[in-house]
This record gives structure tokens, sequence and C-alpha cells, in this order.
């Protein structure tokens, strides 16, 4: 991995209160870990696709 490599990671959530949890560790993540690239998912279709590389 390169300093231009970013990890990606998937954040999900299932009601209101996860919703905001994983609102806030999309901020603090890459604030503890700069080589991170957080984002956040409500339907895990999305994430395989993302994941997969379709479109």
């Amino acid at each position: 991995m390169t300093v231009s490599d970013n990890v990606k990671i998937f954040i999900g959530w299932s009601g209101d209160l996860s919703k905001k949890i994983a609102i806030a560790l999309k901020e603090l993540i890459p604030n503890v870990l700069q080589f991170t690239e957080p984002n956040l998912m409500s339907h895990w279709k999305i994430l395989i696709r993302e994941v997969a590389g379709a479109k």
C-alpha cells in the first residue's frame, strides 16, 4: 500500500440512533486513521456493488 492509497470503510446502520452513531464515526475515523475513506451505506446492495466495482 502506498501513501496515496486509502482504505475504504463502509459504515451501515439500521435505525435512527445507529445512523447518528454512523455519522459520528464517519467524521471521527479519518482523524484517527488518516489513510481511511469512510462511506455511509444505508442499503447493503449498494455496498455489494461498490465492493464489486459495478455501476
